[in-house]
């Protein structure tokens, strides 16, 4: 739907072609959610920020978007993130681990963990988006009830994670205050591992028990919990903890909830799945009218890939019979208005089709297009079927005039 290339998604898709079309669904599902979604291009320049970076660190969209994202990351942080980005771009599709600090607006420090992957369009230009979650609060009030030496390990990272400290046994040692609050405990006395985590959770960090006099890294992984107000999904690591001695007494577990990223990628499979399964044809472009995905409908319809369809010239030239219908439609949905009507289209042979043609733009909170979409149904047998039907009426009226 435009006038220069993207890759995208095609009868065989290569992954980083998928990671084109997940991106953008991504930003359309990125409006109302607690991660810290962003997309920067090749050198690192934020080209689009959600709104969580407004919430959770004050900073307004249109404040950030055209920064660097070196000027958001902390810069002792700055060189993995960096490492990742380049390898993120020589790797396109290759979703990487990374965590680092955010800068707060009012100057403070945010922990955030999450991952990054990067797709090129046809010309070669990069595209990297981040998905982040909240580890820690940026600094503010401790939350500690003890005045044991694990409460000052609290006081020295306020958090709004679920951070617990375990002896070898798995008997709780000291529980912070959010962790308490999300259990809805008044004392951990006498709790032990399996009272916190589900048993397959618990086992995995005595697992991590019998690894840490050997390793020292960080362990994590993701478990899936019943509580009282549904199902919620939590990311946590595990770290040793040692005496001064150097000796492994017990482990440290911080947990974060990640049931929003959790559910924004379960809603983002579920479009794509109704999209994918649709009889209707469907495509997507960008804002600027570049075509980037078909879905198998489509391909079956008109016979093309999505580089065919954009080709040197986009959907106008190449599957709309009367061009200047096909730019209008565009000029129509790019303006953010949407068009509805039948019009000539043609596949891959020149083989014009008639075809029932609703096109719309996405739109964001503020109304900003972030997105064109067209839907096609190929009506052309029910015309010729209709057409037949009219004719078989006229000769029949004819024949009774006649007689």
């Amino acid at each position: 739907m435009g006038s220069s290339g993207m890759s995208g998604h095609s009868l065989q898709p290569s992954p980083a072609l998928q990671v084109a079309e997940e991106g953008d669904l991504c930003l359309l599902l990125s409006q109302d959610i607690s991660e810290l979604v962003a997309e920067t291009d090749e050198q690192g320049r934020l080209i689009y920020v959600n709104p969580a970076h407004e919430s959770l660190l004050g900073w307004p969209p249109e404040r950030v978007r055209g920064l660097l994202l070196s000027d958001l990351i902390h810069p002792e942080d700055w060189a993995s993130v960096q490492g990742a980005l380049t390898r993120a771009c020589a790797e396109p599709a290759t979703a990487l681990p990374t965590e680092c600090r955010y800068r707060h607006e009012n100057g403070a420090w945010q922990w955030a963990q999450g991952t990054l992957r990067a797709y090129r369009d046809k010309s070669g230009q990069v595209r990297i988006m981040t998905v982040m979650h909240p580890m820690y609060r940026s600094p503010g009030s401790p939350r500690s009830r003890d005045a044991s030496p694990f409460a000052d390990y609290m006081q020295a990272i306020p958090t709004d994670a679920t951070v617990c400290h375990f002896d070898l046994s798995g008997a709780v040692q000291q529980m912070n205050m959010e962790a308490m609050d999300q259990l809805g405990l008044d004392s951990y006395a006498g709790l032990t591992i399996n009272d916190i985590f589900p048993e397959d959770a618990a086992e995995q960090i005595l697992n991590v028990h019998k690894a840490t006099s050997s390793n020292e890294s960080l362990h994590s992984f993701e478990y899936e919990c019943n509580r009282p107000d549904g199902i919620r999904w939590f990311h946590t690591e595990v770290q040793p903890m040692k005496n001064p001695a150097g000796e492994v007494i017990g482990v440290r577990t911080i947990g974060t909830d990640i049931t929003d990223h959790k559910q924004m990628q379960e809603s983002l499979q579920s479009f794509q799945r109704a999209v994918e399964g649709a009889t209707d044809a469907i495509a997507m472009a960008t804002p600027d009218g570049v075509h980037y995905y078909q879905n198998q409908s489509f391909t079956d319809l008109f016979g093309m890939s999505v580089n065919e369809v954009q080709g040197s010239g986009g959907p106008p030239t190449t599957i709309y019979a009367d061009e200047a219908v096909g730019h209008e439609v565009l000029a129509t949905i790019m303006h953010g208005d949407s068009w509805t009507g039948e019009v000539e289209m043609l596949n891959r042979n020149g083989v014009k089709l008639l075809v029932a043609l609703r096109a719309y733009a996405t739109k964001d909170q503020i109304g900003r297009v972030t997105g064109l979409v067209e839907v096609y149904n190929d009506i052309t047998e029910q015309k010729r079927l209709q057409q037949r039907l009219l004719q078989s009426e006229k000769m029949q009226a004819i024949g009774q005039l006649a007689g």
